[in-house]
This record gives C-alpha cells, sequence and structure tokens, in this order.
C-alpha cells in the first residue's frame, strides 16, 4: 500500500522562539504532532500520558537547575549571533550545556575551510588526536572511556509520537539489555537526586493504586506481540512488571550514538514507515527488516514516529479503523513557507536527481588556497555515526574465520555475487565533489597510480567530523547481476566513518582532505585519510524500489598489510573464509562498548599484496543487506604523506562453489520461455509434434564463481533435424549470445563461452544460461528413412553434454534426454473416369486397399475402398514399423462398358490429405495420334524464333526389332505455321509398329546447334483414347550464349584530383568462362575529367559498363595506376562477390548484370605528369 505523507520536519520560525512554561507545568494537548515535534526540537523537556478518555497530554516541564530567562536558545545556522546560542561544544562536537564560554577560558578555533570568520563559533573546543597516537580500529560504539574532557558530553532526549492512532508498541534496544542484565531502574522510585523515595500507599488515594482488569489484559496482549517479535533471551524475561518499567524508561544519549530500536505492530495492523527527526529536518532511519530500526543521535532532541496501516487483504474489513497517516509538517530555512510533499514509495531517482555535486574545499565555498597550512588543525574528532543496531548481544552468534584449501567445497547457497557489468551496470552518486579527481592527482601523483585518466574513474566525497561533510554517502550500480531469475541493483552507502586525518599533506605540498572515493567503471571504493568507515550493501530489484534479500558471497581482495575489516552479530555477514596455509591475514574477536561482539580480519602490516594473491583474500557469506566496518592500515595516522586503503572484490572464492549444478534440457515450440518448457524426457512425456514443424531445444546451466578455463555446450542433432539458429540468453532475459562462440559441425552445435568474457565477474556470478537451439524436423520421407519407429509412432531423443573446467575440477556432464514424437499420415481418393474425356466420371468401379509387409516381402488385402458415387477414399493410412508407409489400390471392377485393370502403388511420406488419383478406363477402339514438337532454348527455355529446323520420323518393325525409315513423305517434319509449332502428320498405331515412334533431329533451326532424338509410344491398349495427341520438347544451344553487362565503378578522393597531375585513368581487365567453356578477355577505362564525374560523400566517382558479355564466370581486376593505390573492393550485386583484389561475376539467364566498386587511395602527390589514353576495338565473330 503507498501512502502519501508530509516530510518536512520543524518549523525553523518557531525554533527561533524558545519554548517556555510557568513553574507549574504546561499542559498541551496533542492537537496535532506537528506541536509535539517542534516542542521537542527546541529542547522542551515533556512528559506524555494518556488521559482516561484515551486523549494524549504533553506536559512541557522547565528544569529546575534553570530559570525561565536563563534558557539558552537553539542555535540556528546562519542566524545573526544576537538571535543564536553561543554555547560551546567540547569533546567530539558534543554540546555543552553550561552557558556562553567565560572569557578566563582559552579554547581553540576549530578552523571550518572556507567559512566566512564571522560564521564560525568563537567558542568551540577540539580535542586533537596527535599522528601516531593509537586508535581503535573500529568506529566507536560509544565514547571512550579514556577520552578527556573538562564538561561532560551533554544528552539529548529522543521521544517517540505515539497514540491510539499508530497501533504499535516500540522497545528501544538499551532498556532490553538493561532488563536482561537486571539494570532497568524504576524511575518513580527516585527523587530528582536520583536516591530512592519511599512510597506510601497511604499517600494516595485508593483509586490510584488499582489496575483495572481492561487496562491489565490490554497490557498482557501487547506483551505477547512483543514475545513474537523480541529476541527470546530477552522476551522471556518480559511480564506486566518488566512491561511497565519498560514503559516509564527515559531515552537519552549522545551525540553520534547508535539509537536502536524495535517496532512491534498490534493485530491486524503492518508497519508502513517509520520516520525520525531533529532540529534540522528529517533523519535517516535504517531498517533491517527483523522489525528493528536504528538512527544515529544526532546534536539535539530528536522525535520518532510510526506510521501503521492495514494490510491489503483486510483492507475492505477494516476501512473505517484503518490508521491514517499523520502528516508531519517541516520547515527548513530554506522552505519557511512551504511544504514538501513526498511519497513513501517512489520510482528510482535520475542521474541528474541522485548526484549531488558540492564544491571541494579550494572552490567558491572553502577557500583552501587561503588556508594558513602551518595552523591547520590536527586529527581530531571522533565517529560521525556508530554500531548498527542488531539484537542484544547475547541473542547472536558471531560469524567464524574458517581456513579452507582450494578444492573445499562452500554452501552452494551463498554462490551469488555481484559485478561491474560492462556495457550494462551504471553508477549514480548521492553526493560528491567535482574538484576532488585533479587533486587526488596532484596529491598522490602518477607514480602512485593516481594519473589524470585514473583520477576519472571515480567520484569523490568529502567526510570529516566537524558537521561540514558527514552526511552519509550511497552510490547505487544498476544491474549488477541476477539472482533467482531477477535482475539485481545494489546500494553501497558510507553509513557512517571514524576519526580523520587533517595532518597529510599530498606530493604536491598541499593539503589533503579526507574523502571517500565510488568507482565508475567497477564496485570498488577508497578511502582516504580515514581509519575506518563503515558500508552497508543493499540489494533491490532492477530499476525499482523494491528491496531483496539474496544470499550471496564476495570475496574482499587485495587486503595489503594492515588494511582489513570488521563486522558485528547482527550486520547479514553469515560466515566468513581464509585460504589455508598462510599467515598473511590476521583474525580476531571481541565486543564494542554497547555489548555487540565482532570479528575482525586484517593483513599483516608490512605486507603487500595484489588482486590475484589468494593469500590476501577472504570470502564473506552474507544474507541479504550486510554492513561492514573498512580499515586502513596503521599509516592512515602515523605518517602525514598521502594515504589511502582499496577496496576491490571478486566473485571468486578462496574455497570451490564447484562443482556445478548439472545441465538440463527442455524442449518446446519455437520461442516459448524455457520455464514454460518441459523436460519430455520419456518417451511416454514427449512432445508430440509433426514433420517439417520448428521447435526449440534450450539447455539451462547455472553458472557458479570460479577460475574458469572453458564453458561449453555441445549437442548433436539428429539426422532427421535441420538447424536453424542458435541464441544464448540469462534466465532474467538477457541476450548473451555475443559472448559465445557458436560454431556447427555436421550435426553438432557448439556453444562456447569467450575465453575474455569467463574471466569476469558478470560471466559466472551464479547466473543461470539458456542455450537455445531452433530445429525444423525433416519431411516425411525423411523421418521415416531414419528408422525412429516404434509401432505407428516416431520418436526422436536428444540430449547435450556441457564442460566446464576449472582450476578445481574438470566437470563434464551430459543433460537428460528429451523426447518429440509424432505420426506420418495421408490418405488417398481415386475417381474413375472416361479415359476419352476424363471430365467424364464413371461409376460402377470397384477398388480394394493393401497393405505392405516387410516381414512378408508383399502387399496383403486389407479392405474395400469406401464408394460414393464416381469416388473412392481410403481413410487415414498410417506409416508404421511394419508397412514402412506402402500401400496398394487395385481395381477389382470396371465400370460397365469399360475396360480397365488400374491399380497404384502409394507411399504414405509421398501423399497430401488426400492425393487424387484419376483412373480411368476407356473401349477398345483403333489408335492414332499426332506427335507435337516445341523447340526450345537451353538455356532460357523460351521457344526458339528461328523455324527453319527439321525433324525426320522412324516407325518401329516388329519383324526387324528395329526403327526404319517407312513413312515416305510422312516422316519429314517441318514448322507448322498454322499451329505455329513443329507437327508431325497423323499416325497410326497398329500391332506392326506397336505404337512405336522415333523423331530424330536433321537440321538445327538458325543461330543454334545440338543434336536431338527421342522415342514415343502410342497407348495401344482398349483404354487408351482413341485419338492420342503427344507433346514433346526439344532443346537446342544457341551458338551465342545470352549476353549480359558487367559495370566497373571507380570512387576517388575528390579532394585527392588535382589537374597539374593529369587527368586520373584507371585501367579494368574483365577475363573468365562463358557457360559453354569459351574464354574471353575484355579490357576498359575510365577518365576522371572535369565535370564527367558525380560526387558522393566526397568521392569523385565514375564508371564504364562491359556490354555484350556472354554469361558466364568472370574475374574483375584493375591495373596498376600511377599515383593511386588500391584500397577497397566491394561488391553492387548480389551475382558478384570479392576476393582480395578481384571482383567475381557470376552471370546467368536469371542474372545477366553485375557490378563492382573500386576505391583508390592517392599515394604521390609531387611533380608534375600527364595522363592520356587511347582505346581500340577488336570486333569478335561467332563460329
Amino acid at each position: 500500500m503507498k501512502r502519501r505523507i508530509i516530510s518536512v520536519i520543524l518549523a525553523a520560525m518557531l525554533a527561533l522562539s524558545p519554548v517556555t512554561a510557568s513553574a507549574s507545568s504546561a499542559e498541551l494537548n496533542t492537537g496535532t504532532d506537528n506541536q509535539i515535534m517542534n516542542a521537542i526540537s527546541q529542547g522542551a523537556e515533556i512528559e506524555m500520558t494518556k488521559t482516561p478518555s484515551g486523549e494524549m497530554q504533553v506536559n512541557l516541564v522547565e528544569p529546575e537547575s534553570e530559570k525561565e530567562s536563563e534558557r539558552p536558545n537553539v542555535e540556528i545556522p546562519g542566524m545573526p549571533e544576537s538571535e543564536s546560542s553561543t554555547g560551546s561544544q567540547t569533546g567530539s562536537g558534543s554540546q555543552s550545556g553550561s552557558g556562553p564560554q567565560s572569557e578566563s577560558e582559552t579554547v581553540p578555533t576549530v578552523e571550518v575551510p572556507g567559512m566566512p570568520e564571522s560564521e564560525t563559533s568563537s567558542s568551540t573546543s577540539v580535542d586533537a588526536d596527535v599522528p601516531g597516537q593509537s586508535e581503535s580500529s573500529d568506529i566507536p560504539e560509544s565514547e571512550s572511556e579514556e577520552q578527556e574532557s573538562e564538561t561532560e558530553a551533554q544528552v539529548y532526549e529522543v521521544n517517540v509520537l505515539n497514540d491510539e492512532k499508530d497501533n504499535a508498541v516500540v522497545v528501544f534496544a538499551a532498556d532490553l539489555l538493561k532488563l536482561k542484565d537486571g539494570k532497568l531502574k524504576d524511575l518513580d522510585g527516585k527523587d530528582n537526586e536520583g536516591s530512592a523515595v519511599e512510597e506510601s500507599d497511604e499517600s494516595l488515594p485508593e483509586e490510584t493504586n488499582k489496575v483495572s482488569e481492561a487496562e491489565k489484559e490490554a497490557a498482557l496482549k501487547e506483551i505477547d506481540l512483543m514475545k513474537e517479535v523480541l529476541p527470546d533471551d530477552v522476551a522471556k524475561l518480559l511480564d506486566y512488571d518488566s512491561y511497565k518499567l519498560l514503559e516509564e524508561q527515559e531515552h537519552e544519549f549522545e551525540k553520534g550514538e547508535a539509537v536502536g530500536f524495535y517496532v512491534i505492530p498490534y493485530e491486524g495492523y503492518e508497519i508502513d514507515r517509520v520516520a525520525a527527526a531533529d532540529l534540522d529536518g528529517e533523519i535517516e532511519v535504517f531498517d533491517y527488516d527483523n522489525n528493528a530500526y536504528e538512527i544515529v543521535m544526532p546534536d539535539s532532541n530528536a522525535v520518532i514516529k510510526v506510521f501503521t496501516e492495514v494490510p491489503e487483504e483486510s483492507e475492505e474489513e477494516s476501512e473505517e479503523e484503518s490508521a491514517e497517516a499523520v502528516e508531519v509538517e517541516i520547515e527548513t530555512e530554506s522552505e519557511t513557507e512551504s511544504e514538501v510533499e513526498t511519497e513513501v514509495e517512489t520510482e528510482p531517482e535520475s542521474e541528474e536527481e541522485t548526484e549531488e555535486e558540492t564544491e571541494v574545499p579550494g572552490e567558491a565555498d572553502i577557500d583552501v588556497d587561503t588556508m594558513d597550512e602551518n595552523t591547520a588543525p590536527p586529527v581530531t574528532g571522533s565517529a560521525n555515526g556508530v554500531s548498527l543496531m542488531a539484537a542484544p548481544a547475547a541473542s547472536r552468534s558471531i560469524p567464524a574465520v574458517t581456513k579452507v584449501n582450494a578444492n573445499t567445497k562452500l554452501d552452494q547457497n551463498y554462490a551469488f555475487t555481484y559485478g561491474f557489468q560492462q556495457g550494462r551496470t551504471t553508477m549514480t552518486i548521492s553526493r560528491y565533489n567535482g574538484t576532488l579527481n585533479n587533486r587526488l592527482h596532484g596529491w598522490f601523483g602518477d607514480a602512485s597510480g593516481f594519473t589524470e585518466a585514473y583520477c576519472r574513474t571515480f567520484y569523490g566525497a568529502l567526510i570529516t567530523n566537524d558537521g561540514a561533510y558527514d552526511s552519509s554517502i550511497t552510490a547505487t550500480y544498476t544491474d549488477v547481476g541476477e539472482y533467482q531469475g531477477q535482475r539485481v541493483d545494489l546500494k553501497v552507502t558510507a553509513v557512517s566513518w571514524g576519526t580523520v586525518n587533517n595532518n597529510h599533506v599530498g606530493i604536491d605540498g598541499t593539503k589533503i582532505y579526507p574523502c571517500i572515493l565510488f568507482y565508475k567503471d567497477r564496485i570498488a571504493f577508497n578511502t582516504i585519510s580515514v581509519g575506518t568507515v563503515r558500508f552497508r550493501f543493499d540489494f533491490y530489484k532492477h530499476g525499482t524500489n523494491t528491496k531483496i534479500n539474496p544470499k550471496g558471497h564476495i570475496t574482499m581482495a587485495d587486503l595489503d598489510g594492515g588494511q582489513g575489516f570488521r563486522v558485528y552479530d547482527g550486520w547479514g555477514v553469515q560466515a566468513m573464509y581464509i585460504r589455508n596455509g598462510y599467515n598473511h591475514l590476521i583474525t580476531s574477536s571481541g565486543a564494542a562498548s554497547g555489548g555487540n561482539q565482532y570479528r575482525e580480519v586484517r593483513g599483516r602490516e608490512g605486507e603487500a599484496t595484489t588482486n590475484s594473491d589468494v593469500w590476501g583474500w577472504c570470502t564473506v557469506h552474507f544474507n541479504g543487506s550486510f554492513t561492514m566496518n573498512w580499515l586502513a592500515q596503521d599509516t592512515w595516522y602515523t605518517t602525514t604523506g598521502p594515504q589511502n586503503a582499496f577496496y576491490v572484490s571478486t566473485s571468486q572464492s578462496v574455497g570451490t562453489y564447484e562443482p556445478n549444478p548439472g545441465p538440463e534440457k527442455r524442449v518446446g515450440n519455437a520461442n516459448q520461455a524455457y520455464t514454460a518448457m518441459t523436460k519430455h524426457d520419456s518417451t511416454g512425456a514427449a512432445l508430440s509434434t509433426s514433420c517439417g514443424s520448428n521447435f526449440d531445444y534450450v539447455i539451462a546451466q547455472r553458472l557458479l564463481p570460479g577460475n574458469y578455463s572453458e564453458f561449453s555446450v555441445s549437442d548433436t542433432l539428429d539426422k532427421c533435424l535441420t538447424y536453424k539458429k542458435a541464441t544464448v540468453s540469462t534466465a532474467a532475459g538477457r541476450d548473451v549470445t555475443s559472448k559465445f562462440t557458436i560454431t556447427k559441425s555436421g550435426q553438432t552445435v557448439k556453444f562456447t563461452m569467450n575465453s575474455s568474457y569467463l574471466k569476469t565477474d558478470e560471466a559466472m556470478n551464479d547466473v543461470t544460461y539458456y542455450f537455445r537451439i531452433n530445429v525444423t524436423l525433416g519431411n516425411k520421407s525423411t523421418v521415416a528413412g531414419h528408422n525412429h519407429f516404434n509401432g505407428n509412432t516416431f520418436y526422436i531423443s536428444n540430449r547435450a553434454s556441457r564442460t566446464i573446467n576449472s582450476s578445481v575440477v574438470k566437470d563434464t556432464q551430459n543433460t537428460n534426454y528429451s523426447y518429440v514424437k509424432g505420426q506420418i499420415t495421408g490418405s488417398a481418393k481415386v475417381v474413375k473416369v472416361n479415359a476419352a474425356n476424363t471430365s467424364q466420371k464413371l461409376t460402377g468401379a470397384k477398388f480394394k486397399l493393401q497393405e505392405w509387409n516387410e516381414s512378408q516381402k508383399r502387399y496383403n488385402d486389407v479392405k474395400n475402398l469406401s464408394v460414393s458415387g464416381a469416388e473412392h477414399t481410403t481413410g487415414t493410412l498410417t506409416y508404421t514399423a511394419s508397412n514402412k508407409g506402402k500401400f496398394k489400390i487395385v481395381e477389382t471392377q470396371a465400370p460397365s462398358g469399360y475396360e480397365g485393370n488400374w491399380s497404384q502403388e502409394i507411399q504414405v511420406t509421398s501423399l497430401a490429405n488426400p492425393t487424387t488419383y484419376n483412373a480411368p478406363n476407356r473401349k477398345k477402339v483403333e489408335k492414332y495420334g499426332v506427335i507435337t514438337i516445341n523447340k526450345v532454348d537451353s538455356f532460357t527455355g523460351e521457344v526458339l524464333k528461328s523455324t527453319d529446323g527439321e525433324f525426320k520420323i522412324y516407325q518401329w518393325n516388329k519383324s526387324t526389332n528395329k526403327y526404319e525409315d517407312t513413312l515416305g513423305n510422312d516422316s519429314k517434319v517441318v514448322y507448322n505455321k498454322v499451329y505455329k509449332t513443329y507437327r508431325t502428320e497423323r499416325l497410326t498405331a497398329n500391332e506392326q509398329n506397336q505404337g512405336k515412334f522415333k523423331i530424330v533431329e536433321t537440321k538445327n533451326p538458325t543461330g543454334y546447334e545440338g543434336t536431338f532424338e527421342k522415342e514415343v509410344t502410342f497407348n495401344m491398349s482398349s483404354s487408351a483414347d482413341e485419338n492420342q495427341d503427344l507433346t514433346i520438347e526439344a532443346k537446342n544451344t544457341p551458338i551465342v550464349p545470352p549476353l549480359g553487362e558487367i559495370v566497373v565503378t571507380k570512387k576517388i578522393k575528390e579532394s585527392d584530383i588535382i589537374w597539374a597531375h593529369g587527368n586520373p585513368v584507371f585501367r579494368f581487365v574483365v577475363s573468365g568462362t562463358d557457360v559453354k567453356g569459351n574464354s574471353h578477355t575484355y579490357q576498359d577505362y575510365v577518365e576522371f575529367q572535369k565535370g564527367n564525374y558525380t560526387v558522393e560523400g566526397g568521392y569523385a566517382i565514375l564508371s564504364c559498363t562491359f556490354k555484350n558479355v556472354p554469361i558466364g564466370k568472370y574475374n574483375i581486376t584493375e591495373k596498376k595506376t600511377q599515383r593511386y593505390a588500391f584500397q577497397s573492393l566491394t561488391a553492387d550485386t548480389q551475382n558478384a562477390s570479392v576476393s582480395g583484389q578481384t571482383g567475381i561475376a557470376n552471370l546467368d539467364v536469371n542474372n545477366r548484370n553485375a557490378g563492382v566498386t573500386f576505391t583508390n587511395n592517392k599515394t604521390s602527390y609531387d611533380f608534375y605528369s600527364h595522363t592520356d589514353v587511347v582505346k581500340n576495338t577488336i570486333p569478335i565473330t561467332w563460329e
């Protein structure tokens, strides 16, 4: 459910007027939460109670130690001094409540770079950490006990805005720790000095000591809800008395202290949002997905507000009772009149909205160049943030560090990892300082690798401990991997950091400003002049603000001497691994002042590593979001030169997630999603298909991180399958075909991941690949010829194999078999017709169907054909292993008055559905006929225009058993102008000649050559037509083959033409063989003259045409030309191709024209020259 809220907290105008109260306490009814938040933010001391009617009552109480007139104003940055507090600050920037600074006190001044002197507090004290002084390797969980301060650090109060509409309970982690340790105190049992006051039942009215049953029952219900959420070791301590103690507690914290709390919604509600605010506006709330939240205490009072909602499934039932969002009004100094409305759920910010660039000190806002380096402040301050809240320490276990070997198998559930995907991953950052890049080049220099080019690969963001640059920094990397089939975005947030060192000086002699670098071309960061930085890693569904919680791993590489990281219990880290057999990495553990346990891994001081040194690697398993403290080497505070700690990671691990899971193969319709397919892994589960159909095989393979040398998939297709194409995608739908080399050898298709891609993190960060092969099943004859039949069904099986070789294992596994099945069927229809007139259908005939038996090698009767008038049908005929698809139709009875014994063998693989056969019957009569001869061109198939050819007819002699010239004048056949073809006289078929005649060409038509003869036979059966006209075709080859043209085009840069060098002349040679095997050579040229060429794209273009070239194959070359050299050659027509500097033209009947283009570069511009050319034409004679 999406809820809109007003997200501006605290009115600056109200902040200018101190809140006061009378000596007898003032009461303010909570008409709106704005009043409460304003009062708290101004430093008012409050008590909140409920009236018997259920209303929230707020008491503003003036502290006894102050009179109303002495209450200090709240300091508003930028306000005139007369309107803001001059209260001093001590320690780590925490506020002192002692009022104005005495004149006799001497306080060192903190110089805020770039701030005008008038705007810098003159009463700010600084604790200096001298370089070389030992510092904790982690961000302090609380202020160090050893830290000395002349004044006690000031504490601030946290209150919860919670009325009957909020439907939730808030419990502070600090109270739970006190409860567990038995230190939770009854605040009502103390006086103002903290000493116990004896209570007397007699001093109160009797009714006030009684708790109604309804009130107690409601409290017990809340306790039950709390027990479901809170850790077991504190949940078991909850009862009515401890519950009431928790209600009484006050919540005061120092600036920078972690304030952890649990939010438990009432039954029937869920948490919509948790917000918090201080004087300066809304402050960040960290959500740890187990009803646990945390804020970092600001330097003023703070408020927490819980918004609840009714779950969507019960919305209709509880519409009237659902909690409505309370509008929290905020006004900042820049927005005193307007309200800024935001949405809890928003679309991802654009880069322009996300990246907030601020200037590096030294630009307009902070004048570094005028800073007195000799009086620059020493290392100052403390952590700007503290431990992210986890469950009470005793309820959590700290992850162990396990030493493993290279072949130690790690939990594959954590194989996912993130990686920067070139061309896909984009990076945006919440804030950065644009001029840091050039400064870093100056500070570190080329010798340290900080070249100008390198310094363009990151964003740099300043960090301080004095409030100038202490807001968190978030870098968002999109498309960093795939988890369970969905694309993943990563947000890396620098939540907080420890003490920074302001005493470092670059090699260029300028002051180094502490900062953090986030890289644009990889997921890495670099900390400059700071010992500890806390980073949180959050994962999101790509392109959304929907948070996801993947299990995965990351291997921190190149942990140089002193560099490392620390994780606390409850920070999302499940396990840590380092490589056995080395002692470079040192592990330690301990507890922070708040009780949280931690584990630390560091490189041994003084030892350097590289990214590929496995002894400097630590593999971390995480579950969802995780947090770590990144630690710099000791030199960050022991030296004054440039210091950085570079974080880089790899998808590989110190152990192995191998062997990879086995591959799986599925089969389905073309382009069908893999998830919609099934394996079809048996004949009983085979995919039904048909001959000629198109379908896909898809092999799925999950690739886990590893050091691989080969990843390939091979699939040998059945011979009755025709390969069409192949692609590769990921489970999230990303096309990665270009990352593989796909080859086909015979019927084997092989996918091989390109070696360069195989070494990248994105290739193997637990990605599932889909290898898709599109195939077409052969026709009926093809399938029948491959012995796939079992009974009347064919089954085609297929399986693939995949090979994944690494430094750990060589692994080749086969997929499951996938089956497709189908049948080959057809049908036939016989139509009985009059042979003399096939449009005349005859009835009364009968036919039977016979089926082949392969084992018996004969046809067996099956049934009589169904009859309807003159049509007879077979029904469905099915190919089987036994009949081989062979059937026969036999005429068993002719129509009355007709002769006939028609039969037809049929093959199911050749049948349509149905195939129609005409079965003619005829009466017995004398036969005669005319033979028509059509003369056609053997190349074009066109009828010859020449009509002066001649043929001779020879008649068969049964007695002599040969053809003889016995037809007299009827034996000569010439062109018939009436019929416009060559036509014989009527020929009579008789017993002697048996209807057989032989036609011989005796004279070729003009312009043609060749020989022709053919035997023809008239049907002598009684069923044959009485008059039989036969038509045959006689082909002749033209003496001159068909002619074509070849166009040769020349392109040179127009700017290269210098007429003083003479006209550019280029000569071409066309040579080859025509279709008749005759060789031909032609030459021509082009001469560029002023105005005789066209210009296109800066090139002068001129062509010449070789005409009347007989069809055939020809090579096109260019002769050497003065001042020019060959550059390129392209084919201009489909029947042209290129081989080196030679063009090839294939002229045929259908493609008689071809063209190529030569492009030349001018190579010589010296001196003067002249060109001339003479063309001679030699006529060609065809014989």
